[in-house]
C-alpha cells in the first residue's frame, strides 16, 4: 500500500503497472484521498472565526459610520430611512430593501435590515432571522449610536450577536458544504479533461483501463488541496489541477500496448 502511495505520489510513470487493479481497489483509493480531505476540510471549517459580539461590533460600526443612513429609525415596529447597500471586508449590509436577496449573489456574510425584521444570509442561504421586537430598548436610532449612547449601542449589538448565533450551527454546515462542492466540481473537471488527454496520447488503451489509470493519476490533485487548505493558498488548486494534466501525460507515454484477450490455441 505505502508503495502504490508513494508511486501515485511521485512516479506517474509506474503506474500503468495497475492496469489489471479490481474497480474496487481504484474506487478504495478514490474513497481514501476523499476522506483524507474531508477531515482537512472539517478542520479548517472548525477553526474559522465565530459569528460572534465582534461580527456585531463591526456589522454596527459599519451602519452608524459609514454616513449613509443617517435618517434610520425604528418605531411603531417598523423600521425608515433611505435604501443603502454597504459592503465592508467583513460583509455586505442592505437597509430597508427586502428584495435584495432576488438580485445579488455572494459567497459572503450578508444582512439584510428589512421594514419589519432582519435577516442573516451566507453564501445566499438563510441564516436566522432577527425579529425588532426583541430589541431591549423600545426605539432604535442611528443617530443615538453616533451620538456614543452606550445603552443603545449594546442593546443593538446585542440584538445582532442573538442572530448571529442563531445561525452558528448551519453556518459551519454552509461553509463545509460550499468548500467540499467546489473541490469535488474541480475534480470531475479534471477527470474529463485527463480522460480526453489520455485518448489523445494514447487511444490504444481499452477505455475500462484509461479510466483506472486516470484515477490514479489524477490523485495528486488532492495532495495540492491538502496543502490549499493547510496554508491558505487558493493557487494550490489549480496547480493541483496542471499536475494531474502532467502526471495524466507521464502515464501514459510510458503504456505501448494494453489488449486483453483468450490465448489462441
Amino acid at each position: 500500500m505505502f508503495k502504490k502511495f508513494k508511486n501515485i505520489v511521485s512516479h506517474p510513470s509506474l503506474l500503468g503497472l495497475y492496469f489489471m487493479d479490481h474497480w474496487y481497489t481504484v474506487v478504495g483509493w478514490w474513497f481514501l484521498f476523499f476522506c483524507i480531505t474531508c477531515v482537512f476540510l472539517s478542520i479548517v471549517d472548525l477553526t474559522k472565526p465565530r459569528l460572534d459580539s465582534n461580527v456585531a461590533r463591526r456589522i454596527s460600526d459599519a451602519l452608524a459610520y459609514n454616513h449613509v443612513i443617517d435618517d434610520a429609525k425604528y418605531e411603531n415596529n417598523t423600521l425608515t430611512g433611505s435604501y443603502k447597500v454597504i459592503e465592508t471586508e467583513y460583509c455586505i449590509i442592505s437597509f430597508n430593501d427586502n428584495a435584495f436577496m432576488n438580485n445579488h449573489v455572494s459567497s459572503g456574510l450578508i444582512v439584510v435590515f428589512g421594514k419589519e425584521n432582519a435577516n442573516v444570509f451566507f453564501s445566499t442561504f438563510h441564516l436566522g432571522r432577527l425579529n425588532y421586537s426583541d430589541l431591549k430598548i423600545k426605539d432604535f436610532n442611528i443617530k443615538d449610536i453616533k451620538s456614543g449612547n452606550i445603552e443603545m449601542r449594546i442593546a443593538f449589538e446585542s440584538f445582532i450577536e442573538k442572530g448571529l448565533s442563531s445561525g452558528e450551527a448551519n453556518y459551519r454546515a454552509i461553509c463545509f458544504f460550499n468548500d467540499l462542492f467546489g473541490i469535488i466540481m474541480y475534480y470531475l473537471l479534471t477527470l474529463v479533461v485527463c480522460y480526453f488527454l489520455a485518448w489523445i496520447i494514447n487511444p490504444m488503451v481499452e477505455r475500462r483501463f484509461r479510466i483506472k489509470l486516470i484515477g490514479y493519476s489524477s490523485l495528486i490533485y488532492y495532495l495540492f488541496i491538502w496543502c490549499k487548505l493547510s496554508f491558505s493558498m487558493d493557487a494550490l488548486l489549480y496547480i493541483g489541477i496542471f499536475f494531474s494534466l502532467v502526471y495524466t501525460v507521464f502515464t501514459f507515454t510510458h503504456i505501448r500496448l494494453v489488449r486483453v484477450g483468450r490465448r489462441k490455441k
